[in-house]
């Protein structure tokens, strides 16, 4: 019997179990057939069970209302007051890396090539471990990841993989949690959207999904509906889910290639997208550029945007602070490049020696620079001294001067 047999007897068989079972059963029954769902399933056969499972319950959920059943009660509000939300015990938002990613659906937009796949694994491996997101925001609690890279492969991930945990290999190796990668996943109206479900039913544990890209998962474009109402439900339903089990939910998607003032006139498609995700992140970079800004807008991010950095020796986007703050002071800069350029630390001396600074008051702006960014992390001083920060998911480093060597362009965005 070849593996198509195998799987479809075992569909045969999960679909009789669940014949005449309501909702209320179901979780019974699938611990009869492949033990309790807390518990991470020990060999394929009892992860495709209890997928499958899942997955039929899901089906089953939405079947026809069968001739002679009740009719569905007639609509009722609430009357829920503002006095009742304010005296109710809310839960706080999650957050999942803090100030970047928090429950509910995400989009993360750029133009092609230039690194949201890098900054999605980066985020996804933080979490599993758990480490530092973006090279600084330190994650406190690891979870589970499903990364649907629909646009990559294993020798392309493997590479990125190993590059961004070389660092961490010890403790990446004996981590607690998995990030499961899949490159191939059902179209949101061929059962995708109830392929999550069915995963985060079987796996409690993941608490971030990230869908690479869009328009892989969503439904094809229909000539019946306006792009707005088909824009907005290739979104929507995702909110729905990512609320019901507490979940981040990213979405890669692209921008368009036209410029706008406003980053979220730029994102391909329109305003239905946006509408409907709860947070939206635009990444920008010029290309041959190792520093790229990060727009966060949405309902529960705070508006703003960062600066970021590539490490070309990980592969992966480091966090190096407020972007007007970075790129406004022409100073920093000036500094921190001829810090990355120098084999060895450098004293506020040579530093000022190096820029031309070396007059009194040139040497006091320098000095005073230079500690401002060691308390910011952009740098790190030891004993007097001052080297570029290459931070890690473990503990920092001085950056390899070798690593100046490389160039953006060998990166595989």
């Amino acid at each position: 019997m070849d593996d198509s047999d195998s799987t479809t007897d075992r569909q045969a068989e999960i679909a009789a179990a669940l014949a005449g079972i309501d909702a209320a059963k179901e979780r019974n029954e699938r611990e009869r057939l492949v033990g309790d769902p807390r518990e991470k399933p020990t060999t394929k056969d009892s992860q495709e069970k209890a997928f499958l499972l899942a997955m039929q319950s899901q089906k089953l959920r939405r079947q026809v209302r069968p001739a002679g059943a009740r009719k569905p009660k007639p609509f009722l509000p609430t009357f829920r007051t503002d006095r009742d939300i304010l005296s109710a015990d809310v839960p706080e938002l999650v957050w999942f890396v803090p100030g970047i990613l928090s429950q509910g659906v995400t989009i993360i937009a750029s133009a092609p090539k230039i690194g949201k796949s890098l900054l999605c694994l980066g985020m996804g491996i933080s979490l599993v471990t758990p480490g530092r997101a973006l090279g600084k925001i330190q994650i406190a609690d690891a979870c589970g990841v499903l990364y649907i890279a629909m646009e990559d492969n294993d020798t392309r991930m493997k590479k990125r993989i190993s590059l961004a945990t070389q660092d961490d290999a010890g403790a990446y190796g004996t981590r607690q949690f998995e990030m499961n990668i899949e490159y191939k996943w059902p179209r949101a109206d061929e059962g995708g959207l109830d392929a999550i479900c069915a995963w985060l039913d079987t796996r409690p544990h993941t608490k971030l999904v990230i869908i690479d890209v869009l328009e892989k998962y969503r439904a094809p474009s229909k000539n019946t509906a306006g792009q707005y109402e088909q824009d907005y439900l290739a979104v929507a339903p995702l909110v729905g889910v990512a609320s019901r089990y507490g979940v981040a939910i990213v979405v890669v998607h692209h921008t368009r290639k036209a410029a706008a003032d406003d980053p979220l006139d730029e994102i391909s498609g329109t305003h239905g997208l946006t509408g409907a995700a709860d947070n939206i992140i635009v990444l920008k970079r010029q290309r041959g550029k190792a520093e790229a800004v990060l727009h966060l807008i949405g309902r529960d991010v705070e508006e703003r945007e960062l600066a970021l950095s590539i490490d070309k020796r990980l592969w992966q986007w480091n966090l190096l602070g407020d972007a007007a703050e970075y790129q406004g002071n022409e100073l920093q800069v000036s500094i921190r490049a001829t810090l990355k350029a120098s084999a060895v630390p450098m004293t506020p001396t040579d530093v000022a020696t190096a820029l031309g600074k070396s007059d009194k008051k040139g040497k006091a702006t320098i000095r005073q620079a230079l500690t401002r960014m060691a308390k910011a992390g952009n740098i790190r001083s030891d004993s007097g001294r001052y080297f570029v920060t290459l931070v890690t998911h473990g503990e920092n480093q001085a950056e390899n001067p070798a690593n100046n060597e490389l160039s953006v362009s060998d990166i595989d965005f």
